[in-house]
Formats: C-alpha cells, sequence, structure tokens
C-alpha cells in the first residue's frame, strides 16, 4: 500500500461546499473547529487501526496527514520518517516527510527530502508552489531550482 497522497485539503472557510453555502452558512470559526474534530478523529482512528499493523504504509501515511493537520507536527514527523523507513523509493512518502520536517524548522532536511523526492518522480510542482506546509523553504534558491518560481 502506497503512503497517504499530499496534503492537498480545501480551505473550509472558503464558503464552498454544503457547509459554505445559502443562509444556512456555517460560522468560520465553527467550520474551523469541525474540521479540527474530523482530524482529530482520524488521528485517533488510525492510530488503533494501526495496533498489530504497524508496518501498513498507507495507514501511517493516513495518520502523519491527520496529525499534521491538528499541529501536532513533531508526531507527524515522527511517523512520516517511518513512512520513508518502510517505502524509500516512494517519491510521495519523501515529499510528505520535507513537509514534515519544513514545519518543525528542519529546513536543510526538508530540502534534501524535497530533492529526494524529485529525483524518485515526484512531479506535481503546481502542489509543491503552493503547499503551505512547505512556506518555510519557498524562498530558498534551491526549492525554486527543483519547481520552478512561487
Amino acid at each position: 500500500m502506497s503512503p497517504a497522497p499530499p496534503h492537498d485539503d480545501a480551505d473550509p472557510s472558503s464558503g464552498a461546499g454544503p457547509l459554505g453555502d445559502g443562509p444556512l452558512r456555517l460560522d468560520e470559526r465553527l467550520i474551523a473547529a469541525l474540521d479540527t474534530i474530523g482530524h482529530e478523529f482520524q488521528a485517533d482512528f488510525f492510530a488503533r487501526a494501526l495496533i498489530g499493523r504497524d508496518d501498513d504504509v498507507g495507514l501511517l501515511g493516513d495518520l502523519a496527514h491527520a496529525l499534521t493537520r491538528v499541529g501536532r507536527h513533531e508526531e507527524g514527523l515522527e511517523i512520516d520518517r517511518r513512512v520513508v523507513e518502510l517505502a524509500p523509493e516512494d517519491p510521495t512518502a519523501h515529499y510528505n516527510l520535507a513537509c514534515s520536517l519544513s514545519l518543525t524548522g528542519s529546513h536543510e532536511e526538508a530540502l534534501a527530502e524535497l530533492t529526494r523526492a524529485v529525483d524518485l518522480g515526484f512531479s506535481d510542482h503546481a502542489l509543491a508552489r503552493t503547499d503551505p506546509d512547505l512556506e518555510a523553504v519557498r524562498n530558498d534558491p534551491r526549492f525554486g531550482e527543483l519547481f520552478g518560481g512561487a
């Protein structure tokens, strides 16, 4: 099973979809709170699903993604490192690890993982240029060499 896809969450406060249209539009703070609760639930669910299956790359990737979405970046980083350990040739695993490294302040290592992801075939340059998880490394010239301008 492959790791979770790269982060591509829609902005829940954008006004799109069933929570944001018409006269029943929910307050943006409520939408954000519901989103957080959903990701906390997912983190708990995936952690429980991994009991006895700690080498399931897909579940691990899903867990790392959920942890990251609720700001538990160090825990997400630990899980992303495990995913790369289990799937060292998977470009998405390296991309997600780079995102976690960027979020935790390990910018040099994040850029190295982005380079590895590209070397392995990661090609979603548009995602990399807009992914908020990579904001901290986006202005580095090496980022531009990998993905073009922001």
